[in-house]
């Protein structure tokens, strides 16, 4: 009996230890030696501690506790599906954005669609930019002697019968500034047009001495939307006989008494391209006006013939930048 459990130890030990045996072997067998000596080949430090690229095949999802500031970028350029970014943020595909807000400018070299709001403290410069439509708005139908107050840029179109109409338009609630006047004297047929430019936030009036039409109001980028091209500040002290260049787009506005007027605009400097004459025949109470839009970068000139009445005057309104 005693021979028996001595044998049984014996052989349960033997296969103890040839099992331990067979384990050591194959975990010595699966063993690799570096390929560097010591330091090299190393694995890299933990995320938030090395120095070193790290690739994740999977997705990486932040801030599940909400921390007030979800990822930083301290230094460095960041590309979403390209490997090789050429800006702070380089993204190779679409993005989709309910608003954006820029402190500075924008280069657009494509085509922009916008949905939602975009609120511009800079400049916007692009090709082909379309802001959600057509930069004007819907027509409006207005009154002739009624002050108004533009609550965007636009234009002032419309037309009378015989009589004399004058536009005004600045800051002043009544406005006092008067742009254009238009005059036409009573006979078949006769009637006088009416075309002024007017700023977002100015007032404006057309004063009808006459047989009254059509009066009309075009906004410019319509509904209140932030304007992308906005009229600035009126330019005045300009001259007729005189070639200008355009430093942005604009509308010339021009008035005189009797008299001729050729305007011309294109990219030659003198510029040789008529866009509109006026003509206006002696008589009591004649006087003649142009009003045409500028390309920015063209020249443009009014060639004038006689205005010995009344006040002439130009005068320059630009569109954005």
């Amino acid at each position: 009996m005693k021979n028996l459990i001595k044998n049984v130890a014996y052989w349960a030990g033997v296969l103890v230890l040839g099992v331990a045996l067979g384990v050591t072997i194959k975990i010595v067998g699966a063993w690799v030696e570096p390929d560097q000596m010591p330091p090299g080949g190393n694995i890299a430090a933990p995320l938030n501690t090395g120095n070193v690229g790290q690739t994740k095949l999977g997705g990486l999802i932040l801030n599940t506790g909400g921390s007030v500031y979800g990822l930083i970028v301290d230094k460095g350029l960041v590309g979403i599906k390209t490997t090789t970014p050429q800006a702070e943020l380089d993204v190779n595909g679409d993005i989709r954005a309910h608003n954006i807000n820029l402190n500075n400018n924008l280069n657009v070299g494509g085509d922009a669609t916008i949905n939602g709001n975009l609120n511009v403290n800079g400049t916007i410069n692009g090709i082909g930019a379309m802001f959600g439509g057509a930069f004007f708005g819907e027509w409006k139908t207005v009154q002739f002697d009624t002050v108004y107050k533009a609550e965007t840029d636009g234009i002032v179109i419309g037309w009378g019968g015989y009589g004399q109409f004058t536009t005004y338009t600045d800051s002043n609630d009544p406005p006092t500034t008067m742009r254009q006047p238009a005059y036409c004297a009573r006979g078949y047929g006769s009637h006088c047009l009416i075309n002024l430019p007017v700023r977002r936030g100015d007032y404006w009036k057309v004063k009808a001495e006459g047989e009254t039409r059509d009066l009309f109001f075009l906004p410019i980028l319509g509904g209140g939307s932030p304007s992308i091209g906005e009229f600035g500040d009126w330019k005045t002290g300009l001259e007729y006989n005189k070639v200008y260049k355009a430093e942005t787009d604009g509308i010339i506005v021009a008035k005189g008494g009797y008299g001729y007027l050729e305007c011309k605009t294109d990219s030659d400097n003198p510029p040789t391209t008529i866009i509109q004459t006026s003509y206006a025949a002696v008589g009591y109470g004649s006087h003649i006006q142009a009003t045409f839009p500028v390309k920015k970068g063209n020249y443009w000139t009014i060639t004038a013939s006689g205005l010995t009445e009344g006040t002439p005057e130009v005068r320059f309104l630009p569109l954005g930048q």
